[in-house]
């Protein structure tokens, strides 16, 4: 009978353990969660919810990296359901730092791009998407982004990225106004253009902004008797070729 026993001691001990290291986790777990999302109400949900729903060595697996839920791949369906339980106010630091690396701009244009996107776009709506696989597809997280670019432009383009070619296309076609015979001047007209004007400003008088509007007006202005040289001259009139009729 001493060996049943004895194996009970070992198996009691090692759960006895293990439990110590689960609670451990559990307490570094909800710590880096708190940081991450700043709600407590949110984190004890998550905690919840990875009890559970994960067995104890998955458990133990992610608390021990001491990392948010959202950033943990394996977590994406606990933060889809505590995001739908418990509205947040702002999307959690791991989020905001994913949208601030994409940011090629200063950082008050970085800060204009995370406060346009999360305005327009709620962490429940990220997170259901994320869970899905599907962000990147989401109309409106498309919409979301097309706006803040329109919001914020300089977050979106260095200082000195070139224009995107359609745009340049676009500027000469609207100059041209359908008429073949200014296209050498349009075309002029938009790559100096593009030269010499931001493409953020381009990109905010698509918005609407009247100051990027008078900006590249007066840049047009400036470069007009520059692209006018190269319009075609007009043909010169035909030789005279009438001949006078012999005998007269």
């Amino acid at each position: 009978m001493k060996a049943p026993l004895a194996c009970c001691a070992v198996a009691f001990a090692a759960a006895s353990g293990c439990g110590a290291l689960g609670d451990g986790g559990r307490a570094e777990a909800m710590k880096a969660c708190l940081d991450d999302f700043a709600s407590q109400e949110f984190c004890t949900c998550a905690a919840d919810e990875i009890d559970r729903g994960f067995g104890w060595l998955e458990r133990r697996t992610f608390r021990a990296q001491g990392v948010s839920p959202n950033e943990a791949g394996m977590m994406n369906a606990v933060v889809r359901t505590c995001a739908a339980k418990v509205p947040l106010a702002q999307w959690p630091k791991s989020s905001r730092k994913g949208l601030r690396a994409a940011c090629k701009g200063p950082e008050d244009s970085c800060q204009c791009m995370q406060a346009s996107v999360a305005r327009q776009f709620s962490f429940r709506e990220v997170s259901a998407a994320v869970a899905a696989g599907k962000l990147q597809d989401d109309p409106q997280f498309k919409a979301a982004m097309k706006k803040a670019v329109q919001e914020c432009p300089e977050a979106f383009f260095a200082e000195n990225d070139p224009w995107p070619e359609q745009a340049v296309a676009k500027m000469a076609e609207t100059c041209m106004k359908g008429d073949e015979a200014n296209r050498a001047y349009c075309e002029c007209l938009a790559q100096r253009v593009s030269k010499r004007v931001k493409v953020a400003v381009i990109i905010r008088v698509g918005a609407g902004d009247a100051e990027a509007g008078k900006q590249v007006k007066e840049a047009m202005q400036e470069i007009s008797p520059e692209c006018s040289r190269q319009e075609p001259e007009p043909a010169a009139p035909a030789p005279h070729t009438h001949r006078r009729r012999r005998g007269k």
